[in-house]
């Protein structure tokens, strides 16, 4: 028969008071640690993007083909303006819009605002169906002319979506890189080349005024051929003309 405790009999101290153990609760403990050391680190990533920072003075690099005015409006910034993270990556996101820009980085530091801009490079300025256009290194084109130092082409192409999409201006306009690299001298002499839809092409060179005429694509061969017949002519003295390069031999005719 086993005895019961009376109604007025003490119980054990560690009866009246349960102390849980921690060897129980081990993982809730080190999750709740993990989980306020994480909320931390978000709370401080979140007041590092939203909170400003007063902008004293900014720098543009990189602009050749944008004005610095233009830059400025297209970001909104300010000096003397607070400005956070996201700020900066929604203003550098407008920037990259633009259709001469590639691609934009900002800094802020010691309320010094850097803006690296990387340009796409033009390439030429298109013209067909009488209107104008600059074209860029992507072959991408806009009717806001402003590209600089740079030949004419002309002829019928077709433009879409902002882009022009022409195999044979492809390969005209690498000929003209590899003239730059082989002869500088007769590359930038080049006004204007007028493209046909044979696959030929008339180039006009300046000083003095000559007109090449070609059939094909702009290789090394050609390029040799076109500077040895333009420094025959120039020897001449003449003053305008033109140079048949289709055949095997060059044609002179010179324009009186």
């Amino acid at each position: 028969m086993v005895a019961s405790r009376s109604e007025n009999e003490a119980l054990p101290m560690n009866e009246v008071f349960r102390i849980p153990s921690l060897q129980g609760n081990g993982i809730s403990v080190l999750f709740a640690i993990s989980f306020f050391m994480i909320l931390s680190g978000i709370l401080l990533l979140y007041f590092f993007f939203t909170s400003g920072e007063t902008v004293r003075e900014i720098k543009l690099i990189g602009l050749k083909y944008l004005k610095e005015e233009d830059a400025l409006e297209i970001l909104s910034v300010k000096t003397d303006h607070s400005i956070s993270h996201e700020e900066m990556e929604r203003a550098a996101l407008r920037l990259k819009q633009h259709h001469a820009v590639k691609d934009v980085e900002m800094t802020l530091g010691a309320g010094v605002l850097m803006i690296t801009v990387q340009e796409k490079s033009c390439r030429a300025v298109l013209r067909s169906n009488e209107k104008l256009y600059d074209l860029f290194s992507d072959m991408t084109v806009s009717s806001q002319v402003g590209c600089s130092g740079v030949p004419l082409l002309s002829g019928n192409f077709i433009i879409d979506n902002n882009s022009v999409s022409d195999s044979f201006l492809e390969k005209v306009i690498e000929g003209l890189d590899l003239m730059k690299s082989e002869k500088p001298e007769l590359e930038s002499r080049v006004s204007e080349i007028r493209l046909d839809s044979k696959k030929s092409f008339s180039l006009y060179l300046t000083d003095p005024k000559i007109r090449v005429v070609y059939s094909g694509t702009i290789d090394s061969s050609l390029i040799k051929r076109m500077y040895a017949a333009v420094s025959y002519y120039e020897k001449q003295e003449k003053k305008s003309g033109w140079i048949d390069l289709s055949g095997q031999d060059a044609i002179l005719v010179p324009v009186r």
